[in-house]
């Protein structure tokens, strides 16, 4: 079974999403990757996945798409 470039990305954002930074560097290269039409249905994948988070997309991600926010990252604390 072929995947497409699409499912392909969404796995990959789904797999970063613990930080925010790769999670913004991989959804900028998916964006400059795909055509319009996929592009677009990633952009709505994302808002309905990470929506209403504590944190925000910064950057040029944001730049690209307003309203997407990413799930809070899990921070260790030194002992």
């Amino acid at each position: 079974m072929k995947t497409s470039y699409l499912e392909y990305y969404k796995l990959i954002l789904d797999k970063v999403s613990f930080d925010s930074s790769i999670w913004e560097k991989e959804y900028h290269k998916a964006l400059s990757n795909l055509n319009k039409e996929e592009a677009f249905l990633l952009k709505q994948w994302a808002n309905n996945k990470f929506f209403r988070t504590d944190r925000l997309m910064t950057g040029q991600a944001k730049r690209q798409h307003d309203g997407v926010s990413l799930k809070p990252s899990k921070r260790k604390e030194a002992i």
